[in-house]
């Protein structure tokens, strides 16, 4: 059992990396401002679960450590949600509008 939990984990944590550039855009602005969009289904990204909500957060901690974005961290001023499918399984786009913080202040 214990075997079977490690594996199911593991197969999670890798898709993780993988789901990202498929289940996320990133739009960077000049003014530090920035939209992110990741989609939440309901298997291993649900909507409102501490989990989902972490690995999104993740995801996007990886676009701005990729360009090189918001060393001072950032804030989140808007999240919203648009579902895209009821049907079999419920599917939705989250829409998360945000900011870096200036320079000199405490990082998220």
């Amino acid at each position: 059992m214990r075997m079977r939990m490690l594996v199911l984990l593991l197969a999670v944590a890798g898709c993780a990396a993988i789901d990202r550039p498929e289940m996320s855009s990133f739009e960077p602005f000049a003014d530090g401002r920035f939209v992110f969009r990741a989609r939440a289904d309901s298997l291993a990204y649900r909507l409102d679960s501490p989990d989902g909500e972490a690995e999104r957060m993740r995801w996007l901690s990886a676009y701005l450590g990729e360009n090189s974005l918001c060393a001072a961290g950032f804030s989140i001023e808007e999240r919203k949600v648009v579902a895209i499918s009821t049907g079999l399984a419920t599917v939705h786009d989250l829409y998360y509008r945000g900011r870096c913080k200036p320079a000199g202040q405490a990082s998220q």
